[in-house]
């Protein structure tokens, strides 16, 4: 299969990718000192300056309307995705930034260091609220969870480590990689961590427990990053092996492999909001790939989901819906008109087929009554 879009750079590493709501952006930090925003549908990149040393990590926040980047200025800065605006400079971290992510609601960032911390600030303004302190080593991954109660952070020390975000307390710390962890994501319902390590595997660990119960093996090099798919059902790694994986994650099954078309030293991988697409980064280029196995929607997405209730019109309407705004791209306004219309119709029809049923069966009675 492949790329639906990719985008080469001259030289530079891709370190981090991260695709905007409705699919139209990709942020990507490119080893230097700018955040880069490519349209893709009219191949157009900005470039937002601010940082003073290589972005190594970025965010777009869930409206879209934002983006946090990590740096290794030690700096978190947070954009206005329209006007490219800093809007804010976090400062507080006192080695390198190497992973940022907006808690589900916006409100939040957590960022990961290599001063070996995890800090949580307040959108809004900046402000530092709380610094977890726990790792021995640098801190390159952190992800919330889908509640935004608690944060998930992977480290050189080898482990991963659960925290409460009101308390500060480090929960849960999650031994088995026997080198580093380089990612670290929440499943869409907060029940799994997905983890990936230098030690080439991509683990799956039990929240509430820390159990690990699955270690998916087939990786040849690192483990750079991992990415569960909305629903939850399948899991994406990327390697310095050259490969993206997509594995299912109740089976742990690697169900494909996309490897070729330049692709070399895979850092940063991501599925779309509603799991249509896959994108990557690798040590020169930015790729979008179609997911092979996509969902029809995503139930977390709030924004731009359409309402429909039960007074439009009943039968499978929220099928239809779900059929052209999701998999078909349409506006939330047509589809439901489309929707409504096709039901209308549907039902318009069997009722001309009942009432031709119900004559021919009243004539059939009239006929064996008539002697």
């Amino acid at each position: 299969m492949e790329p639906i879009i990719y985008k080469k750079q001259k030289k530079n590493f891709v370190t981090s990718v991260s695709l905007s709501p409705d699919d139209r952006l990709i942020a990507y930090a490119a080893d230097y000192n700018t955040v880069c925003v490519w349209n893709v549908e009219i191949d157009e990149t900005r470039l937002f300056h601010g940082h003073t040393n290589a972005v190594r990590s970025v965010s777009f926040s869930p409206d879209g309307k934002y983006i946090c980047s990590g740096s290794i200025d030690q700096t978190v800065r947070l954009w206005n995705v329209e006007t490219g605006e800093n809007i804010r400079t976090l400062n507080g971290h006192t080695s390198a930034v190497m992973s940022v992510s907006f808690s589900p609601d916006g409100t939040h960032i957590c960022s990961g260091s290599y001063d070996h911390t995890v800090r949580l600030w307040i959108t809004h303004t900046g402000e530092n609220i709380r610094t977890f302190n726990g790792h021995t080593s640098a801190v390159m991954s952190v992800s919330f969870s889908p509640d935004g109660k608690y944060i998930c952070s992977g480290s050189c020390d080898k482990t991963v480590r659960l925290w409460d975000t009101h308390t500060g307390e480090n929960i849960r710390t999650l031994n088995g990689h026997t080198d580093r962890v380089k990612s670290v994501s929440f499943s869409p319902d907060g029940n799994l961590i997905c983890s990936g390590s230098n030690d080439q595997t991509v683990r799956l660990w039990l929240t509430h427990t820390g159990e690990n119960i699955r270690t998916l093996n087939g990786h040849t090099n690192y483990v750079n990053s991992v990415s569960f798919s909305p629903d939850g059902k399948y899991i994406c790694s990327g390697s310095w092996d050259d490969t993206v994986r997509l594995w299912l994650t109740h089976e742990g099954k690697n169900i494909r492999t996309y490897g070729g078309y330049d692709i070399s030293y895979v850092n940063s991988v991501s599925f779309s909001r509603r799991g249509k697409y896959i994108v990557l980064g690798t040590n020169n280029q930015i790729m979008m790939w179609e997911n092979p196995f996509p969902i029809l929607y995503d139930p977390l997405d709030k924004i731009s989901q359409p309402k429909v209730n039960d007074n439009m019109v009943p039968h499978n309407i929220n099928r239809i819906v779900q059929f052209y705004f999701y998999e078909n791209g349409l506006p939330p306004e047509l589809s439901v008109k489309i929707a409504q219309n096709m039901t209308r119709q549907a039902i318009a029809e069997i009722e001309e087929i009942a009432i031709a049923a119900t004559e021919e069966a009243a004539a059939k009675e009239a006929a064996l009554a008539t002697p």
